[in-house]
C-alpha cells in the first residue's frame, strides 16, 4: 500500500494522463466484448452452461471430426452473458 501511495505521488501529470487514458482504452474494449458476446448469445437457439458445452464440444468434436481435430463452433454460456451484462451494467 505503501509503495503504490509513493510510486503515484511520484507520477506527472502526463504519465496520470497516460494511465487514465490507458484505463478507459482497457474499459471501453471490455465493454465492446460484453457487447459482441449479447449478440452472439441473441442469434444462438440455446445458451448453455459451461458444463454443458464442454460436453457438447465433446460430442461435436468426437462426431464431426472423428475426435480429431477440426473445427468447432464457438458458443456464448451462461457464464459468460452474466459476465457481459454485470459489464454493461456496471458501466
Amino acid at each position: 500500500q505503501f509503495l503504490r501511495s509513493v510510486i503515484e505521488e511520484g507520477k506527472n501529470e502526463s504519465v496520470k494522463a497516460a494511465d487514465e487514458a490507458e484505463r478507459k482504452a482497457r474499459k471501453d474494449a471490455e465493454k465492446a466484448k460484453a457487447m459482441e458476446i449479447i449478440e452472439k448469445a441473441s442469434k444462438q437457439p440455446k445458451i448453455m452452461t459451461q458444463a454443458e458445452y464442454a460436453q457438447w464440444v465433446e460430442r461435436y468434436n468426437n462426431i464431426m471430426n472423428e475426435g480429431g481435430e477440426g473445427y468447432v463452433p464457438e458458443m456464448v454460456t451462461v457464464e459468460q452473458l452474466e459476465w457481459a451484462r454485470k459489464v454493461l451494467s456496471d458501466s
